[in-house]
């Protein structure tokens, strides 16, 4: 009888501890890594302005390259200077 006494003690005790952890992570999210993979943690966690920046580069496209027979351009420090 008193084994089941301690058992119960036991897994009320592991349980007391782990809903305190929880109500604890909850009150505390600042705390809680944001993605990543195991300890690091995500390295680079942009805010919402930076983020967006960054997405607007992204989508920028680059100039087309110049077709065959094209004039080159008048800033490039490659032109045959005539």
């Amino acid at each position: 009888m008193i084994d089941v006494l301690i058992g119960v003690g036991v897994v009320l005790g592991l349980l007391a501890v782990i809903v305190a952890f929880v109500r604890w992570d909850h009150r505390h999210p600042e705390s809680r890594p944001r993605g990543g993979v195991g300890p690091m943690g995500e390295i680079f966690q942009p805010t919402n302005h930076q983020a967006q920046a960054q997405w607007e580069e992204q989508q920028r496209a680059p100039a087309p390259p110049p077709l065959p027979g094209d004039p080159p351009h008048a800033e490039d420090p490659l032109r045959d200077p005539r």
